[in-house]
């Protein structure tokens, strides 16, 4: 698998370090500025066992030679920032992306990664109706950091603990902890309800504590390594669950919105799951639905411009 990492900023670098590191995919690491790509890629390879498996690609026409583009290259959110605050910058710069792609290789699956990938999906996908296989990486980030959480207040292994995330990369992200266990074991019976609120009030914070400690930046090395191993499930044969950013299409009752839903990914591509949510949860990500298709039409014409 061929593997193109569009930005080589802190996140599409550590994504393109984790994804290279497992030999899960040949990497090609591309960025606007093109010398800042090239170093990235020089530095990277200095860490690898196997440093033929990433390079630099000084433009966008190596899309052509991808069987997935990620797309990382966007405005860095700084503290005081909401997720929602770097739309108008990132709209611009993930459209002409698009369009790119649109042009050398629309058959490529395009995999969203910068925020707010709801709403850069759902506008993508009304720009360029014909570029049907883009999806945003959603609530991937949330659930992963979750499972860590489950985990630190447990004393065991993260890959022990299954979840799900869903809704929108956003403090209105809802875990489905009801659905989460640890071996099979349901939470609520390792884990008193007190504790469950605390590390779902956690992972909704998560990204934005981060940035508040950093204050120029958010994290990046939580999310390569979530990158990577949602490439790895898309690569391998385990069938991973992961809250995808998707046109919803009806699921749910929500006929025209782009949501991060709970799908299966695998080298059969992506598959999305229709959940029995309680009603407290299908009015959540009704509201969810709600707040992406207001961030999406409030920056429409920087789309359409393109």
């Amino acid at each position: 698998m061929r593997v193109m990492f569009v930005g080589a900023g802190a996140v599409g670098s550590a994504a393109a370090l984790e994804t290279a590191r497992a030999g899960y995919a040949t990497v090609y690491l591309y960025d606007i500025e093109t010398e800042r790509a090239r170093g990235k890629a020089m530095d990277i390879c200095q860490a690898l066992d196997h440093p033929y498996l990433l390079e630099h690609c000084a433009d966008m026409g190596k899309a052509s030679e991808a069987d997935l583009v990620v797309v990382t290259a966007g405005m860095a959110r700084q503290k005081g920032m909401t997720r929602a605050d770097l739309a108008a910058g990132n709209i611009g710069i993930v459209s002409g992306i698009a369009a790119d792609v649109a042009s050398i290789a629309p058959a490529v699956p395009v995999i969203v990664v910068t925020n707010p990938s709801e709403a850069l999906v759902y506008l993508i996908r009304r720009r360029w109706p014909a570029l049907l296989r883009v999806f945003g990486f959603g609530c991937s980030l949330d659930q992963w950091r979750y499972r860590r959480f489950v985990a630190q207040a447990l004393g065991c292994n993260a890959e022990r603990v299954s979840a799900i995330v869903m809704g929108m990369h956003s403090d209105s992200m809802i875990p489905l902890s009801r659905l989460a266990s640890v071996d099979g074991i349901p939470l609520n019976s390792l884990l008193e309800h007190g504790a469950i609120s605390a590390i779902e009030s956690r992972t909704r914070t998560a990204g934005t504590d981060i940035v508040n400690a950093l204050g120029d930046h958010s994290g990046f090395v939580a999310a390569g390594r979530a990158i990577a191993s949602f490439i790895g499930s898309l690569v391998n044969g385990n069938g991973g669950i992961y809250p995808v950013s998707i046109m919803t299409e009806g699921a749910y009752g929500i006929a025209d919105a782009c949501l991060a839903l709970p799908s299966r990914v695998s080298p059969s591509g992506i598959v999305p799951m229709e959940l029995e949510l309680t009603d407290a949860e299908l009015s959540r990500l009704t509201s969810c639905a709600e707040r992406v298709l207001e961030t999406a039409r409030a920056h429409e014409s920087a789309t359409a411009r393109r």
